[in-house]
């Protein structure tokens, strides 16, 4: 038990247990709402609501999501999906943004990246929000002016907005005009305030029509769009909060995750070799890969998830009771717990406690490749009735990326800045990973540490 900021007291939990009975259907444990009060601002979303109205967002969101699990799924059932046609854009537009990013690097050199999340990571996280979340036609190097009535193109609206996403709900009306930048960022915020209202008056203006081609459209915006559940639709206030919040969660989860899991292959290139061998060994004859194929890349998947079992993105799961219970410690312990106690589930806790992981200060993806992995004690994406919605979103969006630069760049550390010995153990190689992550005031320089070098690899 511990007392969190005002010394309320509270518990922080490990145990697979507990975590069982908080994330159970219809749990005495529910979100701390309150928490995270301040995303209202963008406009009311899944992530700050409870009860009823969460539950009717849900419901309406899901469809736009909705996906089957791609590790040791087959074929037919990805096929069978509502909209597989969704995930199939997901993984085209991906791969023609990397397939850009490529060309401007230019052929027959070993590239150096600065930074692998800004000069790399972040920047196709965002092109492939702006193109699968929004239905825009953007490119890696788009430098088209903006469009009539607009100041700024939507890629730079919306560029600026997600490097600043909370100045708007902390800093008051009166307080932006004491700083360029500050005033910027409003400029850019309300150019994609605009953008979004355009569309949104644009596709609902057409009515039936847009109602009958909605299901053509694939892009979350679209789906969220022309959502509906019983016949509720989606308000603008509840649409335009729910797609910042997706933009909060989805350039920043996707791009730093794999920020991380590009600065692992450099430092294990053994693992970066098996992955490679098992891309060729499952490429498809003549023709590139497609969603169906995905859950054949079950090494992709399993090196993702070993990067978020090390680095995930949230390291804390904030819960509160909501009413009078008894918590299960597991091995029969339970203790009584009153209404209002706030509960911390330990994500950094659990995906790295020894009970329920063999060596799980090394790096083994080779643990996700066992059909019988422990599934309670992997929670990067939370669990239960709230876990993350864009689950699939981000699993798809990194296998693309992954499956096309891995086919044609080694990835390696850049030894001039980083030293590295063969003798090392794995937490002294990752010690490098996390002086990259300080290296520059806390920001995550975890680019500065790889160097992508070109090899003689089949072309895609």
């Amino acid at each position: 038990m511990v007392g969190i900021l005002s010394g309320t007291p509270g518990y922080v939990v490990s145990n697979i247990d507990t975590l069982k009975q908080i994330f159970a259907p219809r749990s005495p444990f529910g979100k701390r709402a309150q928490d995270y009060a301040t995303l209202n601002a963008f406009g009311p979303n899944l992530v700050a609501t409870e009860g009823e109205q969460w539950k009717r967002m849900r419901r309406i969101c899901a469809p736009a999501f909705s996906d089957v699990s791609a590790i040791g799924q087959p074929a037919e059932n990805l096929v069978a999906h509502r909209n597989p046609a969704q995930q199939q854009l997901r993984l085209e537009q991906t791969a023609n943004l990397v397939d850009e990013m490529m060309a401007a690097w230019g052929d027959n050199k070993p590239i150096r990246v600065d930074d692998v999340c800004e000069d790399v990571t972040v920047p196709l996280a965002l092109c492939v929000i702006a193109k699968a979340g929004f239905g825009q036609e953007i490119t890696w190097a788009d430098a088209a002016p903006p469009p009539k009535n607009h100041k700024l193109t939507f890629k730079r609206a919306l560029t600026v907005v997600t490097q600043n996403i909370f100045l708007p709900v902390v800093l008051p009306d009166w307080a932006w005009r004491f700083s360029k930048h500050w005033m910027f960022v409003k400029e850019a915020y309300n150019e994609l305030l605009g953008y979004l209202n355009e569309m949104i008056d644009t596709r609902r203006n057409i009515g039936e029509k847009y109602a009958q081609e909605v299901n053509e459209k694939h892009d979350i915006f679209s789906q969220l769009l022309g959502a509906h559940d019983e016949g509720d639709r989606l308000t603008t206030e509840e649409l335009i909060g729910n797609i910042f919040v997706f933009l909060i969660a989805g350039h920043e989860t996707t791009s730093h995750t794999l920020g991380f899991l590009l600065g692992l292959l450099a430092l294990y290139p053994e693992e970066q070799a098996n992955l490679y061998a098992h891309i060729e060994q499952n490429r498809p004859e003549s023709r590139d890969f497609r969603y169906e194929d995905i859950h054949k890349l079950n090494r992709v998947i399993a090196t993702l998830y070993e990067t978020l079992r090390l680095y995930p993105s949230v390291i804390s799961i904030s819960k509160i009771t909501v009413e009078d219970t008894q918590m299960n410690l597991g091995s029969g312990k339970v203790i009584s717990v009153p209404s209002d106690t706030r509960v911390g589930v330990n994500v950094v806790g659990i995906q790295y406690n020894p009970q329920y992981w063999e060596d799980p200060d090394e790096f083994l993806p080779s643990r996700f490749l066992d059909p019988n992995w422990n599934r309670d004690a992997f929670i990067p994406f939370s669990a239960g009735p709230r876990s993350c919605i864009g689950r699939r979103f981000a699993e798809t969006t990194i296998t693309a990326v992954l499956v096309r630069l891995l086919s044609r760049y080694q990835v390696s550390v850049d030894e001039e800045k980083f030293k590295s010995r063969q003798e090392d153990n794995d937490r002294a190689k990752r010690a490098i990973l996390e002086r990259a992550i300080y290296y520059d005031a806390g920001s995550t320089k975890v680019a500065s540490i790889v160097q992508p070098s070109k090899l003689t690899r089949k072309t895609v």
